[in-house]
């Protein structure tokens, strides 16, 4: 993944070709920010060429000092679901979270969504849930 202005990339390929994931720690061109990425990070999956591309898939975490949970978040254009890009962006949130001493993740996931569901209940964690008000509410100890 590369990063530019505090957002890591996922690279995608050509309308719903097969997902190419450009790995790397590197930053490229950060400017200098007050962002603190160890209590803090997004992470986007683009498609198109660099001058015209357009993020279609997107996710962020954002760790609690407190209790050492990061609370997480994802997006998925309409036209890309069901493509991965929900289960690469949460492995990859997965991974910077135990590179940076995160315990766990929590998030909020609506009744009937079964798509992110299913990302979650496959992570490489252990999961809980509660459900309160229409909403599954869910935490994943590393």
């Amino acid at each position: 993944m590369t990063k530019r202005n505090g957002l890591s990339g996922l690279r995608v390929g050509g309308e719903h070709e097969s997902l190419n994931a450009l790995v790397s720690e590197h930053a490229v061109e950060q400017p200098p920010s007050s962002v603190d990425y160890d209590q803090e990070m997004a992470f986007a999956a683009v498609v198109g060429p660099p001058e015209h591309e357009r993020i279609v898939a997107a996710s962020c975490y954002y760790l609690s000092p407190a209790t050492g949970l990061a609370e997480v978040g994802y997006m998925v254009d309409p036209d890309w679901q069901g493509a991965g890009l929900g289960t690469i962006l949460h492995s990859g949130l997965v991974e910077y979270a135990r590179q940076h001493g995160a315990r766990g993740l929590t998030a909020d996931v609506m009744i009937g969504n079964s798509r992110m569901m299913r990302v979650f209940e496959r992570g490489k964690h252990s999961l809980t849930s509660k459900i309160s008000g229409g909403v599954e509410e869910l935490t994943m100890l590393l």
